[in-house]
């Protein structure tokens, strides 16, 4: 019971220390088609912070990978996201203090638009709240 209460703790002092609440983007520059082409994730997290979606998308497509994750504690100002019933990370947040716009997201290439279009086998992309541009990385 009190690893339980530890865990809940550690999430509910990132959400409130870094306002998790709203939507955040991030952006990946490639050329695929063109030279303006993109990888963007957007995440959105639930008035609780426990779950958020995920949306991948590429910039010359009309289609989307979504999907729908559990978020967890994983040490001071970082937090994992995870499938319901596993406890593998899936994306993996880093958080600095005192910075409530931004945060470093690191992942795999795993959702179907990304392994058909992108060579790369691992991401690290900045997310930045929806009021702010995307930021685009290369």
């Amino acid at each position: 019971m009190s690893l339980l209460l530890i865990s809940c703790d550690f999430l509910e002092e990132i959400k409130i220390d870094f306002e998790l609440n709203g939507e955040w983007h991030g952006g990946i520059k490639y050329e695929i088609t063109s030279e303006r082409d993109f990888l963007v994730k957007s995440l959105r997290f639930t008035e609780d912070s426990k779950e958020c979606i995920v949306v991948t998308g590429l910039s010359f497509l009309n289609t989307i990978d979504i999907e729908e994750l559990v978020v967890r504690p994983n040490g001071d100002n970082q937090l994992i996201l995870t499938k319901r019933c596993n406890k593998e990370a899936i994306y993996k947040l880093y958080f600095t203090k005192g910075n409530k716009d931004s945060f470093e997201m690191t992942w795999e290439n795993h959702t179907k638009l990304e392994k058909e279009y992108i060579p790369d086998k691992s991401f690290t992309v900045t997310m930045r709240r929806s009021d702010h541009s995307p930021g685009l990385t290369n």
